[in-house]
């Protein structure tokens, strides 16, 4: 069994380093299974300059003395765009993309950027979703034996915003809360599950221990989650979003914000039910495993899944 990285770090790339990047950059594409021909034709776009380096932002995640992941953005007035993001094969699905997505985001925020935007490979796609990016387009990119094959075009916007929520947002949650269950209701044919039973004195109680956050375009609420850290296992609840809104990323972007809130959590827990299928595939692509199930009732058994906080890495 592999070790986990024990430390992860992220740091300024230094211009020196641009042919280590440019290595990893090839390795990491070269792991989807494309041909030896067919990466040594992206040679030249998948490599890094010291000078690409020295004028864009450019960082690296390191894991001990070893450089584990990199990306580089490229700033405009508004629109910035992720030109590079890569990680080890060996060090895939150990969060480090995820982290780097997310300083990626915050470093073009700081910058100005109302939207970053992603020129895909199509075995990335999943990964951005999750990440919190939407699906704005494609463009033609064949290859020898894939002739249909397209790049997705995706993009980060800023227009929604995630914050903890107050105890005034309370109404307002629990009425998402009990839309978005309604087809999990449905799904099981249990109308007495946990979240549709929830008073609102019981969820403004929560607001004493939980962190409880909302995802909110203009004046409405569109996604919710919550959690709680005790003796360094961080459980995190009730992810939901209006369904108007889902497949857009919001469920990724607030367990991504969400996670990032408890920085000494050795280890993050959740659960969902067994039939839910879109739950359980979000979660797998954040890197969560299943632990365990438990019957909840005669219709539904709740599956939980763990994985490694920072504290663990």
């Amino acid at each position: 069994m592999d070790t986990p990285p024990k430390k992860m770090n992220i740091r300024p790339a230094q211009e020196h380093e641009a042919e280590a990047l440019s290595a990893l950059a090839l390795q990491a594409k070269a792991h989807w299974g494309y041909s030896a021909d067919t990466i040594e034709s992206w040679r030249e776009d998948l490599s890094i300059s010291g000078d690409t380096i020295a004028s864009r932002p450019t960082f690296v995640a390191t894991v001990g003395d070893g450089i584990a992941g990199f990306y580089s953005l490229a700033p405009s007035t508004q629109s910035w765009k992720l030109d590079h993001l890569w990680v080890l094969p060996q060090l895939m699905d150990r969060g480090i993309g995820r982290a780097l997505v997310a300083h990626a985001l915050e470093t073009a925020v700081r910058g100005g950027a109302s939207c970053v935007t992603v020129d895909a490979d199509p075995n990335a796609e999943s990964f951005y979703l999750a990440c919190g990016a939407e699906r704005c387009g494609e463009v033609p990119a064949p290859i020898s034996g894939q002739p249909k094959r397209v790049r997705p075009q995706l993009t980060f916007r800023f227009d929604m915003q995630i914050v903890l929520a107050t105890i005034d947002d309370a109404s307002a949650i629990l009425e998402l809360q009990k839309l978005a269950y309604h087809a999990e209701a449905i799904l099981y044919n249990d109308w007495s599950i946990p979240p549709l039973t929830q008073t609102l004195a019981e969820l403004r109680a929560e607001f004493a221990d939980w962190k409880i956050l909302k995802a909110s375009c203009g004046n409405r609420i569109v996604g919710s989650v919550r959690a709680i850290e005790r003796k360094g296992i961080c459980s995190i609840a009730r992810l939901m979003v209006h369904p108007k809104d889902q497949r857009q990323g919001i469920g990724g972007r607030l367990m991504q914000t969400i996670e990032s809130l408890f920085p000494k959590a050795a280890k993050f827990e959740l659960f969902t039910g067994d039939k839910s299928e879109g739950n359980i595939r979000l979660y797998e692509r954040l890197g969560y495993c299943s632990s365990r199930t438990e019957r909840l009732s005669a219709n539904v058994s709740l599956v939980f899944f763990e994985k490694p906080g920072p504290r663990a890495l």
